[in-house]
């Protein structure tokens, strides 16, 4: 997809059943730099990679649900190419708007899924790219004409990295929430009063750098997935890399886990070839890119300020907002998602503030329900023992979760 001097990526996907009237999603992983086709591949794809290439059913994929579109962006990532090198320089807010000029040339080629419910979903960063991206929706949607604008129906996003207490502060906490810390640590980090820290605190280092001695602490872990066995993927490190510098985890060797996989998969030519893959030059497909110039300032926006105004006054009056959060992952964890919602203004609770929910009969997790204003409502759901790609870790129970909220049955 042409955008601008950008050529955008994308595996488009139909339903499994009835795609004409099957609610369309519009999925991006995070980073920044990260690849859609990791999801495709790794988490809710209706194909999933194995050793030596091999791909089997994902008898889990969302493409049982809905309508998906797999986007590899912003232009460096994967086989998303620039044109130019100011195509390859990209921020928050650039990345929203060439999001939206993807949707609409989508829309242009495929117009038949206009009147399908639109759904934006992602994880990881893609809690800064997910509200934003629907903020110039809603912008574009204000000054459309009826025919022109985009049926939006609302947004999900797993694990995200919404403002800089994710890559730290959330850490910490949860590492403690999982006695990985000794009490003497705790008691310091409390005492210094860094739980919850104002970002002044940590700007002047008193916080941070008490907080690194303390993930350090725990020594070697998966901090996207504490209790299971070590695994650092390529948007895991990306995520890391983006907060911070000195925290000494990062320079652990990892496993490649399945990110090698697919990567050997989708640099063999005949697999490039079949994926339409077309370019002057062979593309070496990464699962995380270092050819986008990302501006990681943004790291230290809050996108929880554009949550709060699209269950307000801005947006669609029937929007629903989801927050899935998996509690085995400690870089975006429950702790701190749980703090940024309690900040929100325009949402108020309801009877079913904090229920448990089964899977199969098993105790799976918990649903918080939110109002909006006028008809907009705001879901908080945790996945029990899910790291932060919650489609790999407990894929039935996200594929249980995403069909409710599409289903409006949360």
């Amino acid at each position: 997809m042409c955008i601008r001097d950008r050529y955008i990526y994308y595996i488009f996907v139909e339903a499994e059943k009835n795609p004409e009237d099957a609610p369309l999603l519009f999925w991006t992983n995070g980073g920044p730099g990260c690849s859609g086709l990791i999801g495709f591949f790794e988490e809710m794809g209706p194909l999933k990679m194995r050793e030596k290439g091999k791909l089997e059913e994902n008898k889990y994929s969302w493409t049982k649900l809905a309508n998906m579109v797999f986007i590899e962006q912003p232009a460096g990532v994967g086989f998303s190419v620039g044109t130019t090198k100011n195509s390859l320089k990209s921020n928050d807010f650039i990345a929203a708007k060439n999001n939206l000029s993807f949707v609409q040339e989508w829309y242009d080629t495929y117009p038949e899924y206009k009147k399908n419910k639109m759904y934006l979903c992602s994880e990881s960063y893609g809690g800064h790219y997910t509200p934003l991206w629907a903020e110039e929706i809603m912008k574009f949607n204000k000054a459309a004409k009826v025919g022109e604008k985009i049926n939006l129906k609302g947004y999900f996003i797993g694990n995200p990295y919404v403002n800089y207490t994710s890559g730290w502060d959330d850490q910490v906490q949860t590492f403690w929430g999982h006695q990985r810390l000794s009490k003497k640590l705790w008691n310091k980090y409390k005492k210094r009063g860094c739980v919850n820290a104002t970002r002044k605190k940590w700007t002047k280092k008193r916080c941070q750098t008490l907080a690194y001695e303390l993930i350090d602490s725990v020594g070697k872990v998966n901090p996207y997935a504490i209790s299971y066995p070590m695994c650092l993927k390529d948007q895991h490190i990306k995520l890391v890399s983006s907060i911070t510098k000195r925290n000494k985890t990062k320079k652990i060797k990892y496993n490649p886990c399945v990110d090698k996989f697919t990567e050997n998969y989708l640099n063999k030519k005949s697999v490039q070839k079949s994926l339409n893959v077309t370019s002057k030059r062979r593309i070496k497909w990464e699962p995380c890119s270092d050819k986008v110039k990302y501006n990681l300032a943004n790291q230290w926006l809050s996108t929880v300020p554009y949550i709060d105004s699209h269950l307000g006054g801005v947006g669609p009056e029937d929007l629903r907002v989801m927050i899935m959060s998996g509690t085995n992952d400690s870089i975006c964890g429950t702790v701190g998602t749980q703090n940024w919602i309690s900040s929100l203004k325009n949402v108020r609770k309801t009877k079913d503030e904090w229920k448990q929910y089964f899977v199969d009969g098993q105790p799976s997790g918990y649903i918080a329900k939110y109002k909006g204003k006028k008809r907009k409502k705001f879901d908080f759901v945790t996945v029990i023992g899910a790291g932060h790609e919650i489609p790999e870790y407990k894929p039935k129970e996200a594929f249980y979760v995403v069909k409710k909220y599409l289903d409006d049955k949360l």
